[in-house]
């Protein structure tokens, strides 16, 4: 596991480079409150078990400031340089970091790169928390195009259940809002959302809470034993939708005694893993072990029942 002794973690992100992970995390110092001051951290990994720590990829900045409080993002590849998808927590839009190396990272000054466009997107959510949601940017290329997914929230949907994926696709030198991605209506938020593709298949991964499932899913999850909240998945033959949901969309199994939040997939030496974070009530928290997954024409399933 990833632990980073006398801080808090909160969600993590991947890249592989060869035969080496890079975590990027959120962290922040156990003397501050979770929320409040996320720095991005950073470790590296050849088993997805033992980590090792590194400075700091991104430090939050000054209070009142875009970045003073960082959050969740994504790794990707453009031009021969690493991009850094992240959030501007207090301000719910998005920027992006450079690097040469995976190590040191130069923020993009031209802040933000995204944000809520009211055209298709509610600038604040109407479920149980009603903050703006526009954030978890995850950076990826389809088809000689660049796009970004954020956890957003659809003024169209049924209340109760307008958690949505926004989408915003980059065209002319500049990241063009589009309407979100056609989802099953499912829940209030879909936190932390990411596509990987398999045999004509997108599998859509996202994170929810319990208590922000909507009917008819909330009443089957509940027989379950849902925990507090988890990693799920919809799926669908084209990026854009529509994605369905399947009779078993939880991908790790309900009855484990700690639920790892966040989980995000990393295919490392020719096998795929859900890694996600443990959040210990009253202590302090550390990214989870590997869970082993695969992804089938019947959806994604953990290969393992529990610890």
């Amino acid at each position: 596991m990833l632990q980073d002794p006398g801080h808090y973690i909160g969600d993590a992100w991947y890249y592989v480079a060869g035969d080496v992970v890079h975590a990027f995390y959120l962290v922040c110092p156990e003397s501050v409150p979770p929320h409040t001051r996320w720095d991005i951290g950073h470790a590296t990994s050849r088993d997805l078990v033992n980590w090792e720590l590194h400075s700091l990829a991104l430090t939050h900045g000054d209070a009142g400031t875009w970045s003073e409080c960082l959050a969740t993002g994504s790794i990707f590849r453009r031009n021969g340089r690493y991009g850094m998808a992240f959030t501007s927590h207090t301000r719910a839009e998005t920027g992006i970091a450079w690097s040469d190396d995976l190590f040191a990272w130069s923020v993009d000054p031209a802040l933000p790169v995204t944000s809520v466009d009211l055209r298709y997107y509610e600038a604040n959510g109407t479920g149980k928390r009603t903050f703006p949601h526009w954030r978890d940017p995850f950076a990826f290329e389809h088809d000689q195009s660049w796009y970004q997914l954020v956890c957003a929230t659809n003024p169209k949907a049924p209340l109760g259940a307008r958690g949505c994926v926004g989408v915003v696709r980059y065209s002319d030198d500049r990241w063009e809002a589009l309407p979100p991605l056609n989802v099953a209506p499912y829940c209030q938020e879909m936190e932390c959302p990411q596509i990987v593709v398999r045999g004509g298949f997108f599998y859509l991964l996202f994170s929810t809470m319990k208590d922000f499932i909507a009917e008819p899913y909330r009443s089957r999850e509940f027989e379950r034993g849902l925990p507090w909240g988890g990693t799920f998945f919809m799926m669908s033959e084209n990026l854009f939708g529509t994605y369905r949901v399947t009779d078993t969309p939880l991908i790790l199994p309900p009855g484990l005694p700690q639920a790892p939040y966040a989980c995000q997939w990393v295919g490392f030496h020719g096998k795929d893993y859900l890694l996600g974070t443990i959040w210990e009530e009253g202590s302090l928290s550390y990214i989870d072990n590997p869970y082993p997954i695969e992804f089938t024409e019947s959806g994604v399933h953990c290969l393992q029942s529990g610890r």
